[in-house]
């Protein structure tokens, strides 16, 4: 049997480059017990991150509860897109694009085209959800109530989007990861609904 563990404590880092890894700024705080029933916190703040050529604009983690009952937020901005040919895709209803386009119209308070141009560009993603772990059957069960990955500006539909999405996950005694199951559910990609009836893996 494990001891009873318990760990907290902050983070505070600035200007840190190691091999692939950037740094420009992290701020965090965590506190964590090995019981199931221990207060577990997480904070992450962090600003200009990168590993090789992945970076993220910003990046906001945050996980409270026990091991046993979690909930979660992750809110993460990047100037990476989609294929150019994304751009190309438009999936919505006509009301919709005729709407979009009725909002977006010139109009003697709109911006000049050299600011439109210079606007800033990329992806934002959140997650956010709930999850409970069962210790005796090694099972944690979870529900991801918003999945949205969109482009910055908002200015087109979600390229990914889902909701009330239900995975879980089953672990061996020594903590590998041993099933991965996801429940009946859908999801939007480029605006286009992906319905599926069950998705698992075994290792």
């Amino acid at each position: 049997r494990w001891p009873l563990l318990r760990s907290e404590g902050t983070l505070q880092a600035s200007g840190v480059k190691a091999g692939a890894v950037e740094l420009g700024r992290v701020d965090g705080r965590w506190r964590i017990g090995s019981d199931a029933d221990a207060p577990l916190e997480l904070r992450l703040d962090g600003a200009s991150l990168a590993y090789g050529e992945n970076r993220l604009t910003s990046l906001q983690a945050r996980v409270d509860g026990s091991l046993r009952e979690q909930r979660f937020e992750l809110d993460a901005t990047s100037s990476a897109r989609p294929p150019a040919w994304v751009d190309s895709v438009d999936v919505r209803r006509a009301s919709d694009r005729e709407a979009a386009a009725a909002a977006t119209a010139p109009t003697v308070a709109q911006a000049s085209p050299v600011a439109v141009a210079a606007a800033e560009q990329g992806t934002r993603l959140r997650v956010a959800g709930s999850g409970r772990f069962d210790p005796q059957q090694r099972l944690w069960q979870g529900l991801l109530a918003e999945l949205r990955a969109s482009d910055l500006t908002a200015r087109q539909p979600a390229w990914l989007a889902a909701r009330e999405l239900r995975p879980s996950l089953r672990f061996d005694a020594d903590g590998g990861l041993r099933e991965a199951l996801l429940q009946p559910g859908q999801l939007e990609l480029l605006g286009a609904p992906l319905r599926w009836r069950e998705a698992r893996w075994q290792a």
